[in-house]
């Protein structure tokens, strides 16, 4: 070796570290990483359980979606969760989305999907979930993160997912939550997690959008309910019902974070309640303090 030359030793990244990164890659990304070493060719292909499309594989049509689905099914058949990463400003295009989902089919692990970055339009929801609907058979967990949450009639569709059991809905856009919506969601009776979190509503101090029906969930067994917005608008939420989710008796995790409750009262009747966190903006009440203690 000449002077200053040092051996190269090969540093491969720990299969945990490798796993972490994977989920935020695209299809093509991973395909190129597996190019770096006969390892990660192997690992990336027998051990992967999370992968990112992005919105030119199942949104919008571009000239190698084709090509990018065939690798997909062809590489990854361990795949479980699948990211569907959307642009908020183009529709969904509903033969590209009908192309993603027959692929996704042959994955015979997937049972998890993830829709990020969803836009308000009603035609974007009603196609992609009545798309995910073709997978509704092994689909058991959704999640709709950082999305503009549509019209009023826009969370419709959920219902015909029959088969969800886990549920994540985030908004921190100025897309209201509506009365519809809720009512959408209390219609899924299968669920047994769900987790709300929004940061406008169509309510008032006056005529606050009450989130009571959630009660007929009588399956849930975890709730997490967060409202993000202006403190000073908080109060155009509610839980206004005298018993606080009673319906809900298989219940063991319950979190409220700056949603104004009326009572606490209800909490006495759920047995399996193991985990309360509640959060207000304003003080609790005397009577609210004796019903948990």
């Amino acid at each position: 070796m000449g002077p200053g030359s040092c051996p190269v030793e090969r540093i491969l990244a720990p299969r945990a570290v490798l796993q972490d990164v994977v989920p935020w890659l695209s299809v093509a990304d991973i395909r190129l990483a597996r190019l770096v070493c006969k390892e990660w060719a192997g690992e990336l292909a027998t051990a992967v359980h999370s992968v990112r499309l992005p919105a030119g594989v199942w949104q919008t049509c571009i000239q190698a979606q084709q090509r990018q689905l065939d690798y997909l099914q062809g590489t990854y058949q361990s795949c479980r969760h699948v990211n569907l990463a959307a642009d908020s400003q183009q529709a969904v295009d509903e033969q590209t989305l009908l192309l993603a989902v027959t692929a996704l089919k042959q994955l015979r692990s997937l049972n998890c999907i993830t829709v990020t970055n969803l836009g308000p339009y009603i035609s974007c929801w009603t196609v992609t979930v009545q798309g995910l609907g073709l997978l509704s058979s092994r689909l058991r967990s959704l999640c709709l993160s950082d999305v503009k949450l549509p019209g009023p009639q826009g969370l419709d569709a959920l219902e015909q997912l029959t088969n969800i059991k886990q549920l994540v809905i985030s908004s921190s856009y100025r897309n209201k939550l509506q009365q519809q919506h809720v009512a959408a969601i209390a219609s899924m009776q299968q669920l047994q997690q769900l987790s709300l979190s929004f940061r406008v509503v169509n309510g008032t101090l006056l005529e606050p959008l009450a989130l009571d029906c959630l009660a007929q969930l009588s399956n849930l067994r975890e709730l997490e309910v967060m409202y993000t917005g202006m403190s000073e608008l908080s109060t155009g939420v509610c839980f206004a019902a005298e018993e606080l989710l009673s319906g809900c008796t298989a219940l063991s995790s319950l979190v409220l974070s700056r949603v104004p409750v009326f009572s606490f009262r209800g909490l006495r009747k759920l047995l399996q309640l193991q985990q309360l966190s509640v959060t207000q903006l304003a003080c609790f009440t005397d009577d609210q303090v004796r019903c948990v203690m």
